[in-house]
């Protein structure tokens, strides 16, 4: 379609959006469009969703008088605007009221939603995802994560309850930022950290400025700039060096090994694919590995172990086997 509103749908702002599908009757292909543009770009719905909130919560602040005023300027203003029909005014009111709503949403700070509301995102074996938060803090999810997220009045809390997540805080001192991992909250207020959520426990990394950690086996403690820790429901482990190398390295979509066991190794490899990689032999028991490896890229990996370590594969129906190659066999 050439022309008119509908060749720009995909350019909308949120303010745009929510004022069309305020202003008239949403057919079946306006709410199709709407769809696709919410699947376009992950902050689409996060800023929507702003004003949603915001609108709801007009009836609330009206008793405001500074909320009042820029309310009734918002309605004078789309009154004086000039246009030949009722449907375009209509839009045009919305759209006043809805900007106004939304600088007053930022500007009060009024990034609030009901806990039945949570925004919840996910990654599938293999992906990763960065999501844009409505105060501007980053999260990039690795594989396999789910992360629920909650903003009101004295906080931000992010839910993770499986996989990992590098998070950059926007400062904001009035309201804490706090990630909920396996009984234990992270705290930060303008801060780079990243949480890994493992069996075998949540690992906390500070890639910049200060974090407070708040988990079942220790009332309260603080890592800085390039310290770590791995804490469970019974035990914290001693704060170590981070492995910074580790996270910028998934984040760039590869896996790096500096002198590790090859079952840790398999077991950071096998986050990423569904066929799993497995030791069976106990002459690789000994084995430390040493590489960078871009995720998913299988062959690569057992092509090095066998030219390294002589370490042969055999493809099984739900797993990869390894075993050390017998005396004299052919690569």
């Amino acid at each position: 379609m050439k022309g008119g509103w509908h060749s720009g749908w995909f350019r909308m702002s949120p303010a745009a959006w929510f004022a069309r599908l305020k202003s008239g009757a949403i057919t079946p292909r306006l709410d199709a469009k709407y769809r696709r543009w919410l699947a376009a770009n992950p902050a689409n719905e996060i800023d929507y969703e702003r004003h949603e909130l915001a609108w709801e919560l007009a009836g609330e602040l009206a008793k405001d008088d500074e909320i009042a005023a820029l309310l009734a300027d918002a309605q004078r203003a789309s009154i004086s605007v000039s246009v030949r029909q009722r449907k375009r005014r209509q839009y045009f009111m919305w759209s006043a009221v809805a900007a106004t709503l939304a600088a007053v949403a930022i500007g009060t700070g009024l990034f609030l939603q009901r806990d039945s509301d949570a925004l919840v995102y996910e990654t599938a074996l293999g992906e990763q995802r960065t999501v844009v938060l409505p105060d501007q803090s980053r999260m990039v999810l690795n594989t396999s994560t789910r992360a629920r997220v909650v903003y009101g009045r004295d906080g931000r809390r992010v839910e993770l309850t499986q996989g990992e997540a590098t998070f950059s805080v926007a400062h904001d001192a009035s309201r804490p930022f706090e990630v909920v991992a396996a009984k234990g909250t992270t705290r930060a207020l303008g801060t780079e950290f990243n949480v890994l959520s493992a069996p075998a426990g949540v690992t906390v990394s500070v890639l910049s400025g200060t974090v407070e950690i708040l988990a079942p086996a220790v009332p309260s403690m603080r890592l800085t700039h390039g310290q770590e820790v791995t804490y469970s429901e019974s035990a914290v482990s001693p704060v170590r060096t981070a492995n910074a190398d580790r996270i910028q390295a998934w984040h760039s979509g590869r896996i790096v090994f500096e002198d590790v066991a090859l079952e840790q190794a398999l077991a950071e490899f096998n986050r990423y694919t569904r066929t799993p990689i497995v030791a069976r032999d106990p002459a690789l028991a000994g084995l430390r590995v040493t590489g960078l490896f871009r995720i998913g890229e299988t062959e690569a990996l057992l092509r090095a172990l066998d030219t390294a370590f002589g370490v042969h594969a055999e493809r099984q129906s739900t797993a990869i086997e390894l075993r050390a190659r017998e005396p004299g066999a052919e690569h």
